[in-house]
């Protein structure tokens, strides 16, 4: 029996003018006459994320970064950083090789030039960011989320990719979002922060769905009872889906949990 639903935002839930769902609302209403939690799991960071949990009326946990938080009525409960000894190199790494990036730590947030997606992200939300330099020591910060965009230089990607992996064991370097990747530690993913949902609301994770739509998501359609994946999802992702739904312009998340829960 689902007692928990964990959805992905962009490309899932949101459209691709990052509007939610329009019937999400009264979907999650009469999931909850049901006695079925919907949650996020996402990539976005909390300022980036905290709207659309306001405009859903979740009270319950959240996860943001990928795994790399996790939040409640926009309180952070846990953290999971990469490893600090990687903070140096995986930054004058992208660095050196011109990549744009934005580095996310408890500290504060560092980033070096930008890019169409940061820019259509960030547009709405103001908080203090420090321009990355070489000479800067970051081996203190608890970083839990960098974003690369390759868009201008994605034939550095393999290059970038194949050092970082090499050289840095203990973190993951997933794709997010078209030529965006996402660096986070190897114990922060979506599948890890669905089994502490389930541990903090005290659901056994055989009774959780999820939907998703990219290479983020794969580690928890792996571990949930249910992998719904949005039908703009690419075909190496939908190998994962238990089942396809429509896709995110079209009420996918929606109208799925309508037929599947008949609400």
């Amino acid at each position: 029996m689902i007692k928990l639903i964990a959805c992905d935002l962009d490309g899932t839930l949101l459209d691709d003018n990052k509007k939610l769902d329009s019937k999400i609302f009264d979907v999650v209403e009469k999931l909850k006459e049901k006695g079925i939690i919907f949650t996020i799991i996402s990539g976005r960071n909390e300022e980036l994320l905290s709207f659309y949990i306001d405009e859903l009326n979740i009270d319950y946990p959240y996860v943001v970064n990928n795994g790399g938080n996790i939040y409640q009525n926009h309180k952070c409960l846990k953290n999971i950083c990469i490893p600090k000894e990687y903070n140096n190199f995986l930054a004058k790494t992208l660095y050196e090789n011109d990549i744009v990036f934005k580095l996310f730590s408890i500290e504060g947030t560092y980033y070096h030039s930008t890019s169409d997606f940061f820019e259509a992200r960030m547009k709405e939300f103001a908080f203090e960011q420090t321009e990355y330099k070489p000479n800067l020591d970051l081996s203190n910060l608890n970083i839990y989320k960098i974003t690369s965009d390759y868009n201008t230089h994605l034939n550095r990607f393999e290059k970038v990719y194949k050092r970082i992996v090499g050289n840095c064991p203990e973190i993951v370097y997933l794709r997010a979002d078209k030529n965006v990747y996402c660096v986070n530690s190897k114990l922060a993913n979506k599948g890890y922060g669905l089994e502490y949902l389930c541990e903090l609301l005290n659901i056994d994770i055989k009774d959780t769905m999820v939907f998703g739509d990219n290479g983020t998501d794969i580690s928890m359609f792996e571990k949930a009872k249910i992998a719904v994946i949005v039908n703009n999802a690419q075909d190496d992702i939908k190998k994962y889906a238990d089942y396809i739904c429509k896709d995110n312009n079209n009420h996918g998340v929606s109208d799925f949990i309508r037929e599947y829960f008949n609400i």
